[in-house]
């Protein structure tokens, strides 16, 4: 009787193998299926617990944009800057501190919950849906402005003025541009609708929505005009507060980033574009 020659496939679960010296060998146990990729598809970090972000780390990431501003501004007043350089030296500290202390919590030891940290094909588009908001905003928040300040057309703004000015290098405006129109939507969507936002989502989506616009206008208290605070106040604050609920809801529809951070984006984009025309250009004609 002929020998049949049998290969079998390779072992599934629980099937046996057999070594030629020891015989048969017990199924190899099953990895778990709970281990969570860090760093990419297929790579893991043995050991790494993975937990949801916290109040706590918020805090943590805010008090670092703020320690490393204060530092960076202090080092900027040390080697007598002049003022342009020396808020945008503040400003590059802030944004440093913010995204160095959340890339040392994401990869430690956080993970992406119900919202990612990506963007998607086509969220590029919201862009348009900010600069329209900030349109819209201007418009209506135009007559209580007017009244605010009769003599202009609103509230004082910090980087404005510095930026106005003729001896304001172009290399320099276009930083002001960068800071304005990326980094800092993009260090404060990471920060409000990413960690906060996740943290307090565990109460439910619109304690999450109303929470993180709550603190996103707070913060902003801290660049309004000291001399007329109120007024400064009613112009500034209630476009912000309707732009963090819009950003929220996108966030929560979306699951994602991406949107939110254009919106932002676009807000924005209409003011730094301003910053990039020489100040000669915008002087109207007398």
């Amino acid at each position: 009787m002929a020998n049949s020659t049998h290969r079998p496939g390779p072992p599934g679960k629980g099937q046996m193998t057999r070594d030629p010296e020891r015989g048969s060998s017990p199924p190899r146990p099953m990895a778990p299926l709970t281990t969570l990729a860090v760093g990419g598809a297929g790579s893991s970090l043995p050991g790494l617990v993975r937990r949801s972000w916290t109040l706590l780390d918020f805090i943590l990431i805010w008090l670092a944009g703020a320690v490393v501003s204060a530092l960076a501004a202090e080092a900027a007043r040390s080697l007598e800057l002049p003022d342009d350089l020396r808020l945008l030296v503040t400003l590059a500290g802030q944004f440093v501190g913010i995204l160095l202390m959340f890339a040392i919590l994401y990869v430690r030891r956080r993970a992406d919950g119900p919202i990612t940290f990506g963007l998607a094909t086509g969220d590029a588009r919201f862009v348009l849906l900010g600069i329209g908001f900030q349109i819209a905003a201007n418009i209506l928040m135009q007559p209580i402005a007017r009244m605010v300040y009769p003599e202009d057309a609103g509230p004082p703004q910090m980087i404005a003025e510095i930026i106005g000015r003729s001896s304001t290098h172009g290399a320099v405006r276009i930083a002001f541009f960068a800071s304005a129109a990326l980094l800092a939507p993009l260090t404060e969507e990471l920060l409000y609708r990413g960690v906060l936002f996740q943290a307090t989502r565990r109460w439910g989506a619109w304690v999450a929505i109303i929470t993180t616009s709550v603190v996103f206008t707070a913060v902003h208290l801290l660049g309004l005009d000291p001399e007329n605070f109120a007024g400064s106040a009613a112009i500034v604050l209630p476009p912000l507060f309707v732009l963090a609920i819009l950003l929220g809801w996108l966030t929560e529809r979306t699951g994602r980033l991406g949107p939110a951070f254009f919106v932002h984006s676009g807000f924005n984009l209409l003011a730094a574009l301003i910053l990039l025309i020489p100040p000669e250009l915008l002087q109207l004609p007398t």
